[in-house]
C-alpha cells in the first residue's frame, strides 16, 4: 500500500489529507483525518469523492476513525 497526499481548498481554508492507495486503485481516507466539525468533514469528503469519481477513482471512507490514533494527555496508557 502507498500513501498519497490530496490537497483540498475552499473558502474556509486549505489543507492536505493523507490517504492510502489500495491494490484495486481506490483510495482509503479516515474521516477524523479531515479537519473541522462533523458537518464540514462530510462536506469535504463528499467533494473529494465527487472529484475522484470524475477521474474514474473511488474513495473508501473509514467513518468515525483516524488513521493514527492520537493520545490524550489524560489517557492512562500515556507513559
Amino acid at each position: 500500500m502507498y500513501c498519497r497526499t490530496l490537497k483540498y481548498r475552499d473558502p474556509c481554508g486549505r489543507f492536505s489529507i493523507l490517504v492510502e492507495e489500495q491494490p484495486d486503485g481506490s483510495l482509503k481516507l479516515w474521516e477524523l483525518d479531515v479537519p473541522g466539525d462533523g458537518m464540514r468533514r462530510r462536506h469535504v469528503i463528499g467533494q473529494v469523492a465527487d472529484s475522484l469519481a470524475r477521474e474514474g477513482r473511488s474513495l473508501r471512507v473509514v467513518w468515525g476513525a483516524a488513521r493514527v490514533q492520537r493520545r490524550q494527555a489524560g489517557d492512562p496508557s500515556w507513559s
